[in-house]
């Protein structure tokens, strides 16, 4: 049980107490701890008399109660139940302070990349090649000379801006800072971006081995056909030789990887399988195949993989990260500007000056 308690003003010196209650439809003095609602109202207290059209009418010979008449009339004071959609009717109700629809990261593609710093947007990074050393000399035989060779590559730092306005009158009607909800979505919003732009980088990978359907169990089968666990230990062992560099993670969508846990030639064969359905997006021990990691993330397309060594393959250069909060004067809105410099590169060396390479493609057909 509830009611309201309206304080109005009686003298310079004295107030009278009111509270209506719901249940009896009548005004009381004092408040509603004090109230007893089993008897009569006080004198000079008004009460609702029932109208021949189905009103209610407020009836009181008080002065008092004429200015909280009044009040209700004017829907200043609440009466009845609380209605939730007034938010002056808010002090009657215990507001929970989260929001709906707080929205996910599935973002996992910053994991096959190496950060870097770039603090002054433009930077170069050697690549180093690699160089044999001649067979054994018989005495007075002359060394071969041997050369290093290196080549480099360049960043240029972009900046991803974001934007936010808040109304003055959204800051000042709400309980809740919209502000603080308006600057967690653009936190969310510019992984995304920047999640977008490490697959972008990604698409540079065009060398590329099929290593087959990725086939999982027909009814009656005792296994499956391709050995996609064996096919992409041998381009990664193939790759090692010829470039001298170990491809230690793959990026890949959540429904090849799906595939792949269920593909029986992945684990220990037949038996012992060890399904592993990732929903969202995430990194994991790539089953089968010892040593590499898999990346998966929702926005990578199925039928193909990248394989990547991490440590000198892909490089993400963070530049500086700025904030800047004013107040529109034209708009009457605060605004919080955003600036995140950086850029996601997949390193390919120049083949004629060194011969390296650091990322290769699989595709599943």
């Amino acid at each position: 049980m509830w009611g309201y308690t309206d304080m109005s003003r009686k003298d310079s010196n004295q107030h009278v107490s009111t509270t209506y209650s719901p249940l009896t439809g009548k005004f009381y003095k004092d408040n509603l701890a004090e109230a007893n609602f089993k008897h009569d109202p006080a004198p000079g207290i008004m009460s609702l008399k029932g109208k021949a059209d189905g009103t209610n009418e407020l009836i009181s010979n008080s002065n008092e109660m004429a200015l909280v008449a009044n009040a209700i009339r004017n829907g200043t004071i609440l009466k009845g139940a609380a209605d939730p959609t007034i938010l002056s009717h808010l002090q009657q109700i215990h507001l929970i302070r989260t929001m709906v629809g707080t929205p996910v990261e599935y973002f996992a593609l910053e994991n096959a990349f190496t950060t870097i710093n770039v603090d002054m947007l433009q930077a170069r990074e050697p690549i180093q090649g690699t160089f044999g050393v001649g067979n054994y000399l018989k005495p007075l035989e002359e060394a071969e000379a041997n050369e290093a060779k290196f080549d480099e590559i360049s960043y240029d730092l972009l900046k991803i801006p974001a934007k936010v306005y808040t109304p003055i009158e959204d800051i000042m009607r709400t309980v809740i800072n919209p502000q603080t909800i308006n600057l967690a979505t653009t936190a969310w919003a510019l992984k995304k971006k920047r999640n977008s732009y490490a697959l972008a980088a990604l698409g540079v990978i065009t060398d590329n081995t099929n290593v087959g359907v990725i086939d999982t169990l027909a009814a009656g089968d005792f296994h499956s056909t391709t050995h996609t666990a064996l096919n992409i230990q041998t381009v990664i062992n193939t790759h090692l030789k010829n470039f001298d560099t170990l491809l230690t993670h793959i990026v890949m969508s959540t429904g090849d990887f799906a595939k792949y846990t269920e593909n029986t030639w992945t684990n220990a064969g037949p038996t012992n399988m060890q399904f592993n359905r990732v929903i969202g997006a995430g990194t994991a021990p790539f089953p089968g195949v010892s040593g590499l990691t898999a990346v998966i993330d929702p926005t990578v397309a199925d039928g193909a993989a990248y394989l990547i060594d991490k440590m000198n393959g892909a490089r993400l250069a963070e530049g500086p990260k700025i904030t800047r909060r004013y107040y529109d004067e034209e708009r009457d809105a605060e605004v919080v500007k955003y600036l995140d410099f950086n850029q996601f590169k997949i390193i390919q060396p120049d083949q004629n000056v060194v011969k390296r390479k650091f990322s290769w493609k699989v595709t599943f057909s």
